[in-house]
């Protein structure tokens, strides 16, 4: 090839890169420049906000963690018998109503059903202490321990539903996106997009 033929293609080789760089930079990127006339490129689906969804396993876990603290806390209340018990049973008495609903916090639920079990637990056995301080340990025995039971029962109903809070809560914010057949008034016929945010 002589220097002639390179010098008139040099126009050639000029377009081709300018072409090239256009291409690369454009905006609307590689896919509107190919689409056939008349068709506007394919929009990509709009993305689920994932980072803002609950994670039904870390919801059991903090249930699970919330019941395990209330436990050990209302053990070391039980072992202090020095000036420091009515701290420790007030503490023990908020943990064992609070804590346990950890999971159903992380989705959002901030009064559970294993709450409410809880309180009514909680003021059965709070009889029970009562009645067993009141005649040096003759009687309330039963309450005491009845009220323990429902109280472990609320846990446990938290500790199983968490799960399910936190899948609740990812239904009610998933973003969900479905194509949906239309008939005009004219006569026409089309597809659009529905979806529930």
């Amino acid at each position: 090839m002589t220097a002639a033929n390179l010098v008139g293609m040099r126009p050639f080789v000029i377009a081709v890169l300018l072409f090239a760089t256009r291409v690369a930079m454009a905006e609307p990127g590689l896919d509107a420049l190919l689409a056939p006339p008349g068709m506007s490129p394919p929009i990509p689906p709009a993305p689920t906000a994932t980072e803002d969804l609950k994670d039904p396993h870390v919801a059991l876990l903090l249930a699970a963690l919330g019941s395990a603290a209330s436990v050990a806390i209302v053990g070391a209340a039980a072992r202090d018998h020095g000036h420091h018990f009515a701290a420790f049973a007030a503490l023990s008495v908020s943990s064992v109503l609070i804590l346990p609903s950890a999971g159903h916090f992380y989705s959002g639920r901030f009064f559970t059903a294993g709450m409410l079990t809880r309180s009514i637990g909680i003021s059965i056995a709070a009889a029970g202490v009562m009645v067993l301080i009141g005649s040096e340990g003759d009687t309330g025995g039963t309450a005491l321990l009845a009220g323990l039971i429902v109280s472990a029962g609320g846990a446990v109903v938290d500790l199983a539903t968490a799960p399910h809070e936190a899948e609740a809560y990812n239904d009610a914010h998933r973003v969900r996106v479905k194509p949906v057949a239309m008939h005009f008034k004219t006569g026409g016929y089309g597809v659009g997009l529905g979806g529930a945010f």
